[in-house]
């Protein structure tokens, strides 16, 4: 278990590092982003139409269906998929207020993501045999890919994320993972183990 402790370890710091050059040097995820021509006009929309910090739809698909005539149900029905099919749509989040970001607290809390999720990958490795040291490292890259297709893919299907922005963020989890797994697969054991008890 200490083997597996010390691959977590290092494996989030490889993540960590990985998060700072991926957003602070190479800039990818920053440059597939976009924004608005009059950021002052939208964010008092928002302001003025937000009751509260949360994940919002525009146009909104919801409403109370509970006492309500079903011919109005139809309407509304009609009303929103014509307002999806015409534009704009927007899924975003939303903050209301003020927050005063902290990086070291933010640094601390993704380090703690990523420790967990190297731990997780760490355990699942430890239960395969007969994998040498470039195959482990692979199987943490794979697990980065499936990050992906189960993340991202479902926003570009669902929330019409751009292909390139899905794009990015699954060739980020890819190296991620690919790095992190350069360390993980140095101390998790494999087919070394397998052979020394054959």
């Amino acid at each position: 278990m200490s083997k597996i402790f010390t691959a977590s370890l290092l494996g989030a710091i490889a993540c960590v590092i990985w998060g700072a050059l991926s957003w602070m040097v190479l800039q990818w995820h920053s440059n597939s982003l976009n924004k608005f021509n009059d950021e002052s006009a939208v964010a008092a929309a928002i302001t003025a139409n937000a009751t509260h910090s949360g994940v919002y739809m525009l146009p909104s698909t919801l409403g109370s269906m509970e006492h309500t005539p079903k011919e109005e149900i139809a309407i509304n029905r009609k009303s929103a998929e014509l307002a999806l099919k015409n534009g704009p749509f927007v899924y975003a989040t939303v903050r209301i207020g003020s927050h005063n970001p902290s990086m070291p607290l933010n640094l601390a809390l993704s380090f703690l993501r990523s420790f967990i999720a190297c731990f997780v990958i760490a355990l699942m490795l430890s239960w395969t045999m007969r994998l040498d040291y470039l195959q482990r490292v692979f199987f943490c890259a794979m697990a980065g890919l499936f990050a992906g297709l189960v993340s991202d893919v479902p926003m570009m299907i669902w929330f019409e994320e751009p292909v390139r922005h899905a794009l990015i963020s699954i060739a980020g989890h890819l190296c991620e993972w690919f790095l992190a797994g350069l360390a993980i697969a140095a101390f998790v054991p494999g087919r070394e183990l397998w052979e020394k008890m054959r």
